[in-house]
């Protein structure tokens, strides 16, 4: 389940008095933190089980009876003017630039009817129905400039890391660690997987090194992948829950973040080179200006040519070869995580919102 909205939104709530139901797949109803979670029926892909999924959200959410709406999706949004035409508040929540991932070839960014639909029809979607919300919550500044010229009340809620949530249990010496690094979230060739892969390969052979891929693998990602050199030296471990995240980042000496220059890509603010930062361990990024500014200087890490598997490798190889060195990155990655780049300051944005539209 999302960690944004159920850990960091939904939790930052329930703890400042709200009554919280969060409907969303599940395997069944239960409660988290005095979260009230109402499963529904996973998407399927197919236009009839999609179908009754947002038949069942309309439902639940209709008995629900709620003072106030938080859709984080663009599926929803029909649903979300429905609940409009009610009388209820509605708030659209923003997480990522929808209409460019869909003109993305082999992506399909929404899990629900409209992942098949094109960039343009999602785009007018968004635009004809941000006005008509009661506020709009966007993940990053790009998106707040759009959406602020489509609805004045528009804030900008970062997805940061909680601090406490990803420090290793136990303190654990670098020395004790593996000879890995991880790439943890959803796999896509934009993402960097071929060139994570084809990184290993450049490696020198005396090198022990493993990189751990953490998250879902749709099968004909796998199968590509395999027959890429560098493979052998791949661990795949599937989806992790959070403890499992943090369990993972306090044995690994870096966490790689090599997104393609995709027009979005160069100014969003990737969670998991936050994530990456609060466990403690240096960071091997895309070179991208902004991404520079959230690693600091002296950075947390290293900058590397996203398009380029050497680049990669070498970055790799240096971190293992220079373990103070690389120590030291990720300390100071986590003191920027504690005294910057945290949830504590952007939940104060979301409550604000809130007490403003409960008056």
């Amino acid at each position: 389940m999302d960690s944004r909205i159920l850990h960091k939104e939904c939790l930052s709530l329930s703890r400042a008095g709200y009554r919280v139901t969060l409907i969303a797949p599940h395997t069944q109803n239960t409660e988290v933190a005095g979260v009230s979670i109402r499963a529904v029926r996973p998407p399927a892909g197919r236009w009839s089980r999609v179908s009754l999924t947002l038949a069942e959200i309309w439902r639940l959410a209709v008995r629900a009876d709620a003072d106030l709406y938080h859709l984080h999706d663009p599926e929803l949004l029909p649903l979300g003017l429905a609940l409009r035409c009610r009388g209820k508040k509605v708030i659209y929540d923003v997480h990522d630039h929808f209409p460019e991932l869909a003109a993305i070839t082999n992506y399909r960014p929404l899990r629900g009817p409209l992942n098949r639909l094109p960039s343009p029809f999602i785009r007018a979607m968004e635009n004809l129905a941000a006005p008509r919300m009661s506020a709009i919550v966007a993940a990053v500044e790009d998106l707040g400039e759009r959406f602020v010229l489509l609805n004045p009340k528009c804030v900008v809620v970062h997805n940061l890391p909680i601090p406490q949530e990803l420090a290793p249990l136990e303190p654990i010496s670098w020395r004790q660690r593996t000879s890995s690094v991880t790439y943890i979230g959803t796999f896509t060739r934009w993402r960097g997987l071929f060139e994570l892969v084809q990184a290993m390969d450049f490696l020198p052979p005396q090198l022990d090194c493993a990189i751990v891929l953490a998250g879902s693998l749709k099968p004909h990602w796998r199968r590509q992948i395999a027959r890429l050199p560098g493979y052998h030296k791949v661990r795949i471990v599937g989806p992790l829950d959070r403890s499992g995240v943090r369990d993972l980042l306090a044995t690994v000496r870096a966490g790689l973040s090599v997104f393609h220059p995709l027009p979005f890509i160069p100014v969003s603010w990737p969670i998991k080179i936050f994530e990456y930062m609060a466990a403690g361990i240096p960071v091997i990024a895309s070179d991208f200006p902004l991404w520079h500014e959230f690693l600091g200087e002296p950075p947390a890490g290293l900058f590397v040519d996203p398009l380029d598997p050497k680049s990669v490798a070498n970055a790799i190889e240096y971190i293992l070869g220079h373990p103070r060195e690389a120590e030291q990155m990720g300390q100071l990655g986590r003191r920027m995580i504690e005294e910057r780049y945290n949830w504590a300051s952007e939940e104060q944005k979301l409550l604000h919102l809130y007490e403003e539209l409960s008056h």
